[in-house]
């Protein structure tokens, strides 16, 4: 757990040192899973997932290793209709 920490912390102070970003990443996206039944339809079970993601990039370089330091927030709306259970 200590090791993690130390690394969000790493991860902090780089971001603050950025005067811009090397990559930006934006994405909107939608997935609709049923059973296969019409809407409007009493039988219909469905679950619709509606998100966003915006990420930032950055290259590291070092003597030794060559490398990308990516953060990204996701968020994720759901939609369940008639859905009992459901396995991601």
């Amino acid at each position: 757990m200590e090791n993690i920490i130390n690394l969000i912390m790493l991860l902090l102070r780089a971001l603050a040192r950025w005067k811009k970003p090397n990559s930006l990443s934006v994405s909107i996206f939608r997935s609709i899973q049923s059973n296969g039944v019409s809407k409007g339809e009493l039988n219909r079970q469905s679950i619709e997932i509606t998100g966003a993601s915006v990420g930032l990039g950055k290259r590291l370089k070092n003597r030794m290793i060559i490398s990308q330091i990516i953060l990204k927030q996701v968020i994720n709306y759901y939609v369940l209709n008639n859905y009992g259970t459901f396995l991601f």
